[in-house]
């Protein structure tokens, strides 16, 4: 095999006990020394053990790995004999990050890495996300809580024309709602330009490119956002702070009668969010727990 020049994989196994919410602050906390980060289970039951596993451009110490992560987990009984480091040749490094995102499923949502080669199974709804990017593949709670919200308004003959993705990440919303109201168009932003390219790669691998427009602005200030406005439809999955601050932007480009699903908070701060779209009008409609976050689908 070729000698050329090595990335470095580091793996840390996390016992099938932990909440996802515990093994995301662990990815997160390596996360921007990595080139890709990978969180999954053993298991496509929800029940196996955890994997974490970064690719490093450089070979890290597993001291200075330990040290990075007590910054963002102070409390961790981590030590550095449970870091895992292996030299990849470059040539092989996504093979690695493919191995450690298994296809999953949320309900009727079958979501499956680039790399996945066999039929799809029948009756369910495929999700193609990039294996490299596994992160933001929609295992975790916010994210699986917001899909579970767009299948309940899909049950329930909700046929929004318009909808917009407010901080799209990784893009797995818009294709998804995209895939469940194929004559909708869509809008997703981003503050950040990375993912808007990742939105549009999952767009087109997914056969929704027709549908989405991703673009990079701020916020609501941005130019897709004032042109197109009010939708019928919002989805915001970031954080439980700026999702209270927005309310009152998020209001002002939704039509009466539009819907919203908010995510990003724990359970305990869910009530907060809540309170300040109930002031502004909004109804709840649900609220979905999912191992620690919540999510919210609301009506104005």
């Amino acid at each position: 095999m070729t000698t050329d020049p090595a990335l470095f994989n580091v793996k840390l196994n996390v016992p099938a006990d932990q909440e996802d919410i515990q093994v995301g602050v662990l990815a997160s906390a390596l996360e921007d020394l990595a080139l890709a980060t990978t969180m999954a289970r053993a298991e496509n039951d929800h029940r196996g053990a955890w994997t974490v596993t970064w690719i490093l451009d450089y070979e890290p110490t597993a001291a200075a790995l330990l040290e990075q992560m007590r910054l963002h987990y102070p409390d961790t009984t981590l030590t550095e004999a449970d870091f895992e480091i292996a030299a990849v040749p470059r040539v092989n490094w996504l093979e690695h990050s493919y191995r450690q995102f298994k296809p999953f499923t949320i309900d009727s949502f079958f979501i499956y890495g680039s790399h996945y080669e066999d039929p799809l199974p029948a009756n369910l709804t495929g999700l193609q996300i990039d294996a490299a990017t596994a992160f933001g593949s929609g295992e975790h709670g916010t994210t699986a809580g917001c899909l579970l919200a767009l299948l309940h308004l899909k049950a329930d003959g909700v046929e929004p024309a318009t909808i917009l993705d407010m901080g799209t990440g990784s893009g797995i919303l818009a294709v998804a709602a995209a895939k469940l109201w194929e004559r909708a168009r869509l809008w997703a932003v981003d503050i950040e330009e990375p993912a808007i390219h990742l939105t549009n790669h999952h767009a087109a691998i997914n056969h929704v490119s027709a549908q989405i427009k991703a673009s990079h602005g701020d916020g609501f200030a941005s130019a897709d956002v004032v042109v197109h406005k009010p939708f019928d439809m919002v989805i915001a999955n970031i954080l439980a702070g700026p999702l209270i601050s927005m309310a009152p932007d998020l209001a002002a480009v939704l039509k009466k009668d539009g819907f919203v699903i908010l995510s990003g908070m724990l359970d305990e701060q869910t009530d907060d969010v809540l309170v300040a779209y109930q002031t502004l009008g909004f109804t709840l409609r649900e609220r979905i727990d999912m191992r620690g976050w919540s999510a919210l689908l609301l009506k104005k």
